[in-house]
């Protein structure tokens, strides 16, 4: 007999949201942050399904998650079977839990399902998960996706696969009440990737892992997790596997244990390792594209416990990637310290994706891409003592360090982490997004009025626009 699932507030409201949009709608996404609780959520709506009599399907892009669903639905007493080929098959079953490449191979030989959940419902652009749900919509079968980042890597929306989105409250609110745990961040002073190209909306892989794979990159990472994570579980993210791999060694070599795992790596021996990191005896996982997605570090080690830090070494044009790698330190922790996020991507600065509790607005029309303009920001001070990042003052309102009169800017110096002050990136970036929206020239000469800008500002944006539109 099935246990009666008992949602939190946020989760039961998602949920009903969705049910009364299936009711016009064929399809539905929920939103919801890394963290929150989707997979909960998934298991309410079979529960809910499974009462009416439908047969539900639940679909994953990666094999450890076929059985970190199974733990899910068993801890809930939900029958199910598997549509995969390294699983056992339970066909009398009402929910299948599905791997997609099977899906892909087997799609027009398996039955038809009353419900369709697709997990991490941002992939279903992609080839084999288009062809799928196209198959499924045709023939009345409804579906519901679920994403914390319900966008594609080049910034386009899911409007394509989903009729309607129910969105969440942002991270900032699953912070302020507790589901999600608050952060301290440290960004590096700078990484160049300007010269690095693109393909299919992020870097290029060879070429990124060519300029951060250095020895005194490595350094850097191995010296700041010393001063800021010693002893916390942490999971790194890597830009390649051979660069996952020298992080590895490098870690192991300065007496940290440290471990890698990729796509290929036997799900027995990533179980293993889950363990071995719960367990305190290794004390960072490195890995390349595979735990920024519905990785779950408690159910993959069988036991309660947390990711406390996350060092990012893979920068991203991607804020979708940069978000879902961060959430996976914000799971709330038992002592109610704060995550620690180590930045060495430069992404939350650099390629200006900004903090995990910025509020965003999320679209199924996605966002419009291009060449992002750039605009005078309020200017910053970074402290030479403590790596503080703040407003320009006289002193460091962190660790109360006193600037030299004669210094103007404080020297930077490459590797070195400085804590990010939240309110000003967010402060910084609302001020470019509230640029960006002003469309007409006397929308831009308020905006230069209110910030108290030089004559002549709001001429010159509008006018580079109409020369670059030209």
């Amino acid at each position: 007999m099935t246990k009666l699932i008992t949602l939190r507030d946020y989760q039961n409201e998602a949920v009903e949201r969705a049910a009364n949009a299936l009711r016009v709608h064929q399809s539905v996404l929920i939103q919801s942050p890394t963290g929150t609780g989707k997979t909960v959520m998934a298991s309410a709506i079979t529960q809910r399904a499974n009462r009416k009599g439908n047969k539900v399907w639940f679909t994953v892009h990666r094999d450890f998650l076929l059985m970190q669903t199974a733990g899910t639905y068993k801890n809930f007493a939900i029958d199910y079977g598997f549509v995969a080929a390294t699983k056992v098959a339970n066909e009398q079953s009402p929910n299948q839990i599905c791997a997609i490449d099977t899906l892909k191979r087997r799609i027009e030989k398996l039955p038809l399902p009353d419900l369709v959940l697709i997990d991490e419902a941002h992939h279903c652009t992609a080839a084999g998960w288009s062809m799928v749900i196209k198959y499924w919509l045709e023939r009345g079968v409804k579906i519901v996706g679920l994403s914390a980042t319900p966008r594609r890597l080049d910034g386009k929306g899911l409007g394509g696969h989903f009729d309607f989105m129910v969105t969440s409250p942002p991270v900032s609110w699953f912070i302020e009440q507790g589901y999600l745990s608050d952060y301290t961040m440290f960004a590096p002073t700078m990484i160049d990737t300007s010269h690095i190209h693109s393909r299919g909306g992020d870097f290029i892989k060879s070429e990124l892992a060519e300029e951060i794979d250095k020895p005194s990159i490595t350094g850097d990472i191995i010296q700041h997790w010393r001063e800021h994570a010693e002893g916390l579980t942490s999971v790194g993210f890597a830009v390649s596997i051979e660069h996952s791999q020298h992080l590895t060694a490098a870690f192991n070599a300065a007496g940290i244990p440290a471990e890698h795992l990729d796509g290929k790596t036997p799900s027995a021996q990533r179980t293993a390792a889950a363990m071995r990191l719960a367990s305190g005896e290794t004390k960072i996982l490195w890995n390349v594209d595979l735990f920024g997605e519905g990785y779950d570090l408690s159910a993959q080690a069988g036991t309660d416990v947390t990711i406390d830090c996350v060092v990012g070494a893979r920068p991203t044009k991607s804020e979708a990637l940069c978000l879902q790698q961060w959430g996976r330190a914000l799971r709330p922790k038992k002592d109610g310290s704060n995550a620690i996020i180590l930045d060495h991507a430069s992404n939350s600065v650099q390629q200006e994706h900004g903090l995990p509790c910025e509020d965003r607005k999320w679209s199924l029309k996605g966002v419009a891409q291009g060449k992002k303009k750039k605009e005078k920001t309020v200017p910053i001070r970074q402290c030479k003592q403590c790596f503080h990042v703040h407003k320009p003052s006289p002193q460091c309102p962190n660790c109360k360090y006193i600037y030299p009169a004669q210094v103007r800017e404080v020297e930077e110096r490459a590797g070195n982490l400085e804590q990010v002050n939240k309110e000003e990136v967010i402060e910084r970036r609302n001020k470019r997004r509230e640029v960006g929206m002003a469309k007409t020239l006397p929308e831009l000469q308020e905006i230069a009025r209110n910030r108290g800008y030089k004559p002549g500002w709001a001429e010159h944006v509008f006018n580079s626009r109409n020369r670059a539109t030209v």
